[in-house]
């Protein structure tokens, strides 16, 4: 114990990370410590140094018996104070602080405080079920002034109640909603990107990575998760997002995904991608491709490796 505080102690001086670093390690517990050390630091008020060091060991140990301490700097005259708590909030966030953090959330305007209480809230929800994580979040927005605010929390939760609500969001024009929707974690939420994808060509470069990851992913149909990337590589403007759709395609090995990608090798810019594809597709498909189909295509391929 009298090791711990000596260490305490140098937060401030010059060998602050130096005892930082050996605190983040130490064998035993020092919580206590810590927290009283940072109440005497508040305090005063003089001793940043130390503040910010303390804070960043309290995270780093997860000390949540120092979260009263955290919160009282929020909205603190001292502006410095106050941002060094909002960061740190999400390190001490638990169950029983979901509607202290939906409060700050709903009240914040500035972006990186924003960023930093939807991060606290993830964290104050992330032990519970989905459909408890929904049903938490979901009572914040009903009184909340500022819905959009809690928008990426709701997609962390990745249950359909939340894809729904975010569509329905999107259909009334929230440009948040669907930012949101490009993280969510379900594939119910690919119809959609699609659809806004096609509604505006503003949002192609948005969401169609994550439409292309979705159904990747999740789309066990090989046919329609063929048919899906088509969709993606006809909406596909730029050179990366046509990558992305034809290294997805790769992994689909059969005929019609061969034919889909050799309609690429006269694309230039699609098509070392294209024919990156079709090795891996002939190198996987147990499906009979016709000899003629096959040959040109390779051959073109080749040329287009040979080119690189």
């Amino acid at each position: 114990a009298g090791t711990a505080k000596a260490l305490i102690g140098q937060l401030g001086g010059d060998c602050g990370a130096e005892a930082l670093t050996a605190l983040k390690s130490f064998k035993g517990d020092i919580k206590n410590d810590v927290a009283e050390a940072l109440t005497a630091k508040l305090a005063d008020g003089k001793d940043i140094k130390a503040i910010s060091n303390l804070v960043n060991l309290a995270s780093a140990r997860r000390m949540k018996n120092v979260a009263p301490l955290i919160y009282s700097m929020i909205g603190s005259k001292d502006t410095g104070l106050s941002q060094m708590a909002t960061k740190a909030l999400a390190n001490f966030s638990g169950v029983e602080d979901i509607a202290k953090v939906g409060g700050l959330l709903d009240g914040a305007r500035d972006a990186a405080a924003v960023a930093s209480y939807q991060d606290a809230l993830k964290a104050a929800i992330h032990t519970l079920s989905p459909a408890d994580q929904y049903s938490k979040v979901n009572g914040l927005m009903k009184t909340a002034r500022n819905v959009a605010n809690f928008f990426p929390v709701l997609a962390y939760t990745g249950t359909d109640d939340a894809v729904a609500d975010l569509e329905r969001a999107c259909s009334n024009g929230n440009t948040a909603a669907l930012d949101a929707l490009t993280v969510i974690d379900n594939f119910k939420a690919a119809p959609i990107l699609l659809k806004a994808a096609k509604a505006s060509a503003s949002n192609i470069g948005k969401v169609l990575p994550r439409y292309i990851s979705l159904v990747s992913t999740y789309e066990d149909n090989l046919d329609k998760k063929r048919a899906d990337l088509g969709e993606a590589l006809t909406l596909a403007n730029t050179k990366d997002l046509k990558a992305a759709a034809l290294k997805a395609l790769a992994d689909v090995p059969t005929m019609k995904a061969f034919r889909l990608a050799g309609k690429y090798l006269d694309d230039k810019d699609a098509a070392y991608a294209a024919a990156g594809a079709l090795r891996s597709i002939a190198s996987k498909t147990k499906e009979e491709i016709d000899y003629n189909t096959f040959k040109t295509n390779l051959e073109k391929a080749i040329k287009v490796f040979q080119a690189a």
